[in-house]
């Protein structure tokens, strides 16, 4: 292995570890504070739809514009954002004893409420494990051509990553009660980042497919709005503060709009 190509990597791993800052609210959350808990998943309804929408489909577009498909490339995405919203509804339907119903939860229902935030954390890390291997695969590539180019794309990453840690680790925590849990569910999603820059450079040698980057990312934008409309969204509103977890949702597209125009 090369100077170049260990540096990549090692932009690759940083990037990724940065998540586990996400982590640290956790180290401040009292279970007990539902108003915290439909914040936190307001939040990261809100993460997921802008990056999503905002970062997820239109790389997968332009992946798919380079690759030159036969049909236009917003097609494609559409055709992959479904794929990924029904491999979720997949998923979701294999999860054992997932209840899909979401009516408000009496202090009797405590175990239910652990079992859905729990089901959401995993979905989360998924989700986000998911979004991570291509970007991982982007900071490797870039990092071979320059290493200028892949400080720059690892650093918009880590400003991604932060917030999206704290996505994960926030609903585990809640359904635990251990910190211990929520940060390795993060660290598992962290890894898929080096993982991708691996992929890269065993199998395919710094050179990625377009075809396969588009349908990563937009299937990969389908499992994320599955995940915020189907899962987050309702979680956030079943305690009785639904303006916080709008303000919330809110806030979390404006964030990672803001992230991005800073980009």
């Amino acid at each position: 292995m090369g100077t170049q190509s260990g540096m990549a990597l090692i932009m690759a791993l940083a990037a990724g570890l940065s998540m586990l800052l996400g982590t640290a609210v956790t180290f401040f959350a009292k279970r007990e504070n539902e108003k915290l808990l439909s914040a936190a998943l307001g939040f990261a309804a809100g993460i997921m739809i802008c990056v999503a929408f905002v970062d997820m489909i239109p790389h997968g577009e332009e992946h798919f514009k380079r690759a030159g498909t036969p049909l236009p490339p917003g097609l494609f995405s559409v055709l992959f954002v479904m794929a990924g919203i029904g491999a979720s509804m997949l998923m979701e339907h294999l999860v054992p004893d997932h209840h899909h119903g979401h009516d408000a939860l009496s202090p009797g229902k405590e175990e239910d409420r652990s079992r859905k935030l729990l089901n959401a954390g995993l979905f989360s890390a998924a989700a986000m494990g998911l979004h991570n291997l291509p970007e991982g695969m982007a900071i490797y590539v870039s990092g071979m051509e320059s290493s200028a180019v892949g400080l720059s794309i690892m650093a918009a990453v880590i400003f991604h990553n932060i917030p999206a840690g704290a996505v994960i680790s926030m609903p585990v925590y809640y359904a635990t009660g251990s910190k211990k849990k929520a940060a390795l569910y993060t660290l598992a999603a962290a890894l898929c980042q080096p993982l991708g820059a691996l992929c890269a450079y065993f199998v395919m040698n710094g050179s990625t497919s377009d075809m396969i980057l588009g349908g990563v990312f937009a299937a990969v934008a389908g499992i994320m709005l599955y995940l915020s409309f189907e899962e987050l969204l309702p979680l956030s509103r079943e305690h009785g503060y639904e303006k916080q977890a709008f303000l919330s949702t809110i806030f979390g597209i404006l964030l990672m709009l803001t992230i991005n125009i800073l980009d």
